[in-house]
């Protein structure tokens, strides 16, 4: 038997990936062929750092809102009075 993959990224090397199979077909030979398609693997995740921004009480809800529209933004959250989570580069609770 013999298997040919469609949309394998060139260089890829050799290993285990997701495929789909497409079809079975015999060819002119008679040689059974199984065809599959490369499944397409997700980008690696990039990076992340954390920003702390100070904002005046009465901005925070509608800051947050507008925080998601700029690029590159994965996530707003509102905290309470002082640094509380869990990623805090002070290490604790400085309110």
């Amino acid at each position: 038997m013999r298997i040919e993959i469609e949309g394998m990224p060139h260089g890829v090397p050799a290993g285990t990936y997701d495929v789909e199979p497409v079809q079975v077909i015999q060819n002119a030979g008679g040689e059974t062929v199984m065809r599959m398609r490369f499944k397409p693997q997700p980008p690696p995740e990039k990076p992340k750092e954390y920003l702390l921004v100070e904002v005046e009480q009465d901005w925070a809800r509608h800051t947050m809102d507008r925080l998601p529209e700029l690029a590159g933004i994965t996530d707003v959250t509102v905290h309470g009075k002082g640094c509380c989570c869990k990623n805090c580069p002070w290490g604790g609770n400085h309110g």
